[in-house]
């Protein structure tokens, strides 16, 4: 005589496979993550005038994210200082970015006596970046952010006579959620 079980092991067996689809679509959705934050030189003539940063972005899932849209800021503050709090605004969400694709932030610049006093160890710049988008999967809003901390650390001459600025970045405070 064959034993048929309902209930209890057809739940769990259910469950299982509940949670399983989930982890396939977790795997396969779009997943926009910070690469870097990146930087060029702003020169007047020869001389070396400002730095401009912004952040690098790119999808790493399987799937392309919908309705991006993307922000930074900037704060230049104290060594002393705490970290700052950045608001966040609403942006326009009319990008699409496919599987593998990059997209840049807005750059953000330091110049003048800012830049001096950033270059002599003063003064921490505090960037912060967000992207906010949908999958194919929900149509709930991901969010993701991040803050750093940027402090110069030293110019590097190359063998070919560039210069190369070098700096420390460090994630801070709680606007950090990025993976």
């Amino acid at each position: 005589m064959a034993v048929i079980r309902w209930g209890c092991e057809g739940e769990r067996h259910d469950s299982r496979m509940t949670e399983a689809a989930k982890d396939v679509l977790k795997a396969e959705r779009a997943w926009m993550t910070p690469v870097k934050v990146d930087q060029h030189l702003v020169v007047n003539g020869d001389q070396l005038g400002g730095i401009s940063f912004y952040a690098k972005w790119i999808n790493s899932g399987r799937s392309p994210a919908l309705q991006a849209g993307m922000w930074c800021a900037m704060r230049i503050e104290p060594r002393h200082a705490d970290y700052p709090f950045f608001e966040r605004i609403n942006v326009p969400d009319n990008a699409i970015v496919g599987q593998g694709a990059t997209v840049n932030s807005a750059s953000r610049t330091i110049s003048g006596q800012e830049f001096i006093d950033f270059m002599d160890g003063r003064l921490f710049v505090y960037f912060y970046s967000f992207v906010n988008y949908k999958d194919v999967f929900t149509d709930s809003v991901r969010k993701t952010e991040f803050c750093i901390r940027i402090s110069f650390v030293s110019i590097i001459e190359k063998p070919d006579g560039r210069r190369e600025l070098r700096f420390e970045m460090f994630n801070i405070g709680e606007q950090n959620n990025a993976t």
